[in-house]
């Protein structure tokens, strides 16, 4: 122990006599060690770490499924959730929840009224995943009846931030869209389950539902959350729920073709996002591996002035081993070091990487990992100080294996030539590597900017979007919701600046977006589980100019377009081209089949009366993407709002001038009609595009980050075996210049140090970047993964690189004075 303690303190001295070396490896080693600590907490987190909710291993989502739908997942209807826990044996508890964009409420209590994101949930819903109150009690099963008193809980964070943590909160009466809801209960702030489209501030049991006190549709987008019983596995209650599925089918024929899913729920919360993180991961490592082959090499350099003492060591009688052990101390110390440094590089790329992990907002993700959970904790600090032993052992092995040799007995002549080889395979190594991540960055970017160029149908640029949630209770009658948007859109284009403005139910890029299946008059009648489907949404006469729609044929919708005249409807060219088939489909008629639907008795299932549900189509215009830049243009039908009134608004202005003006003139004209008429939100088109577009070029420029360390690490190495060669061979050059060699001569020899084992790691890095490229294909939009430009620009980069690396120390030695070379001992 005592001879360790004498190796760190003389390797201590040694590396603090060179500072400058010492800075250089640390920062280089912090890179590489701090994004793959950075990379370890994520996976810790995301595959390892136990989720914050009770018996969390144990936990199961259910899903619907329907082959005709293009989502993977589907939420269900409240009686579907109610017959899976009535009909299962291998889930013991099932609970459900919903919480949507149009789940929100206007709270006038305590302040001027703001609009708060509810969520509707099953009474056993919160114990199960832990939600204890602060305050108050929890929902009990009495809750989910219909007909009882309307009961709510709240936030931590609304208790706080609203009511000031005032300790009479609980018991009081909330007006809630005007309807009278009683706090039971108050969740504490830590509390995290439901996370779209935002977490919610208001929690509600079922018999509280608003939807369902108004005697509407069961809700049919509830999600379920059970407990497997003991006993139980995965696979068990996936064949059970089949055949509960199976059976909803031939009890409620529409549902015949659904099925149900269960994910377990590490499944549910990293299925989406593990082939980013392990992208990252493998960029991240290949970062490390890069810095490493960069150290060794820096240190064979170094040890090579050390030849004199370590033989030195040698002939008073240090062994072999004792050698290697002093070398390897110090590199060890340089990388705990950079471990240390690594740390602090780990906490600063926190935030970006929580973006990147957590993904979009999502109803089929309930409980995303925050910033938070990317604290390093004490697993990452173990893991960074391994890793640093490990790679410390990794770039310091090499150089201390070949200074073991060191003797002032023998010519060094081989030594030497033993050395220039390690060299010249690390060279190798580092272009390789770097080959692989710059192939991998130049896709991501060529992806990115394919994405940024999609055409989201729609002019961006001054506009800004206004989102509302109208009241229930002051908005129940659809005539009231018209009027509203009538006199808004009349005050609103009467301010300066203003070119148009008008309401929609649906923003461009902010899906998802209700469906349905439609039927064409004159077409024949579809196979069942064949229906031809359409997106759906309303607008207001305005809207189209307002989000710079192009029109294609026919016209836009007209204040005539009202509750008295007939139904009309606009097409996107998506829907044109793929169900009228080159037919001009102005003046056609069309159903959807959730209007056409009719409850002809309590006890019998609706029927379709699709005549009475026509809609005569009078325009079609451009594909505008709803839900993703990338998710293509799929068939779209639009409503005139007056026929179609929603309580959701989106109210969209364009102007001459910065749309943020606008923003305080549309609140002034909304609480001027209806002070109790609380903005949901605001933001500018250009924002929802850039949004749409925020994780593709996080990729490209984490990856293309990667990349550039990677050129920098590239060419240090480089650098360093030409310069090593050079200062290894100056008595050679000597005399080769005194015999008459030409600098040019003497440059290009000298250059073939770094531009041959360059060039030998492109051969080797050429079919390591393809099977990258295959691996990266998930994440790619819109390019090959075998893309030659981005293949051929990676090459032409590193052999550039390379050429210019390699010059530099190589145009040294043509310069050399022949005189001095020949006197160098």
């Amino acid at each position: 122990m005592a001879t360790v303690w004498t190796d760190v303190r003389y390797a201590a001295r040694r590396l603090s006599a060179t500072p400058g070396f010492t800075i250089a490896v640390v920062l280089t080693l912090a890179l590489g060690l701090g994004v793959n600590t950075a990379m370890f907490t994520a996976l810790e987190a995301m595959v390892y770490r136990s989720l914050p909710y009770p018996d969390a291993d144990r936990l199961v989502f259910v899903w619907g499924h329907r082959p005709a739908s293009p989502m993977p997942l589907l939420p269900v209807s409240l009686p579907v959730a109610l017959t899976v826990g009535e009909r299962s044996h291998s889930l013991d508890r099932v609970e459900a929840w919903t919480s949507l964009p149009d789940t929100r409420f206007s709270l006038t209590d305590g302040g001027n009224p703001i609009d708060v994101q509810y969520a509707v949930v099953s009474s056993g819903l919160l114990p199960m995943l832990g939600g204890q109150p602060v305050r108050g009690r929890g929902f009990t099963a009495a809750d989910d009846r219909m007909g009882t008193p309307r009961v709510a809980m709240i936030s931590g964070r609304l208790w706080q931030d609203r009511f000031a943590a005032a300790d009479d909160v609980v018991g009081r009466s909330l007006s809630l869209d005007g309807d009278a809801y009683t706090v039971v209960g108050i969740l504490p702030s830590s509390f995290r389950f439901v996370d779209y489209p935002r977490s919610p501030d208001v929690w509600l049991p079922l018999g509280s539902d608003p939807f369902q006190a108004r005697r509407f549709a069961p809700m049919a987008a509830m999600g379920i959350v059970a407990h497997l019983a003991p006993g139980a596995t995965v696979e068990t209650a996936r064949a059970e729920l089949g055949a509960i599925a199976r059976a909803i089918g031939r009890d409620f024929p529409p549902l015949r073709d659904w099925a149900l899913i269960v994910r377990t729920s590490r499944e549910q919360l990293s299925a989406a996002r593990q082939p980013l993180v392990l992208a990252l991961t493998a960029a991240a490592t290949l970062v490390l591996l890069l810095a490493c082959t960069n150290v060794a090499g820096l240190l064979l350099i170094r040890a090579s002035g050390r030849d004199r003492e370590l033989a030195v060591r040698t002939a008073v009688g240090a062994s072999p081993a004792r050698i290697v052990r002093l070398l390897l101390t110090e590199s060890v110390i340089l990388s705990v070091g950079g471990s240390l440094c690594g740390l602090l590089v780990a906490e600063w790329t926190r935030d970006v990487l929580a973006t990147l992990v957590a993904g979009d907002h999502s109803p089929f993700v309930p409980w995303r990992l925050a910033p938070s959970d990317l604290a390093l904790n004490p697993a990452a600090v173990v893991f960074a100080v391994l890793l640093a032993v490990v790679t410390g052992a990794m770039f310091g092995l090499v150089p201390a294996l070949q200074s073991r040799h060191a003797t002032p007995l023998k010519d060094g002549s081989r030594l030497t030539s033993r050395r220039g080889r390690w060299q010249a395979a690390l060279v190798a190594v580092q272009v390789a590597l770097s080959l692989v991540l710059l192939t991998g960055a130049g896709l991501l970017t060529r992806s990115f900017a394919a994405l940024a160029a999609v055409d989201p149908g729609f002019v961006a640029a001054h506009a800004i979007a206004v989102d509302l949630a109208l009241p229930a209770r002051a908005y129940g009658d659809p005539a009231r919701i018209v009027a509203f948007a009538d006199r808004l859109t009349v005050r609103v284009q009467a301010s300066p600046g203003v070119a148009a403005a008008g309401a929609s139910d649906q923003l461009p890029l902010t899906g998802p977006v209700p469906t349905s299946d439609f039927r064409i008059e004159g077409g024949a009648e579809p196979e069942p589980g064949k229906e031809p489907r359409t997106q759906y949404s309303s607008a207001s006469p305005g809207w189209f100019q307002a989000s710079g729609v192009r029109l294609a044929r026919g016209r836009f919708f007209t204040a005539s377009d009202d509750a008295l005249a007939a139904r009309v409807a606009i097409i996107n060219d998506a829907m044109a081209r793929k169900y009228f088939h080159g037919v001009d489909p102005i003046g056609r008629r069309i159903a959807l089949s959730n209007e056409a639907l009719r409850f002809v008795a309590p006890d019998r299932p609706p029927i379709h009366d699709f005549p009475a549900a026509y809609r005569v189509i009078v325009g079609v215009v451009a594909d505008v993407r709803a839900q993703a830049l990338d998710a293509g243009a799929q068939p779209a039908l639009i409503m005139p709002l007056a026929q179609h009134p929603t309580r959701q608004l989106t109210f969209v202005v364009r102007t001459a001038d910065d749309p943020r003006l606008a923003a305080a003139a549309v609140a002034d004209a909304v609480h001027d009609i209806d002070p109790a008429q609380p903005i949901a939100g605001t933001r500018t088109l250009e924002d929802v595009v850039a949004a749409a577009t925020g994780e593709s070029r996080l990729r490209a420029q984490l990856t293309a980050a990667f990349a550039v360390l990677a050129l920098l690490l590239a060419a240090i190495g480089i650098y360093a075996a030409v310069a090593y060669a050079v200062a290894q061979r100056t008595f050679e050059i000597g005399v080769r210049l005194a015999l008459g060699a030409r600098s040019a001569h003497i440059v290009g020899l000298s250059a073939r140090h770094g531009l041959v084992p360059a060039a030998i790691g492109l051969v080797v890095g050429l079919p390591c970047a393809g099977l990258a490229a295959a691996a990266l294909e998930r994440l790619l939009f819109d390019v090959p993964a075998f893309d030659r430009l981005t293949f051929a620009a990676a090459l032409a980069i590193l052999l550039g690189l390379a050429a210019v690396a390699s010059w530099v120390p190589a145009r040294r030695a043509g310069a050399i004075d022949p005189i001095r070379a020949l006197r160098v001992d």
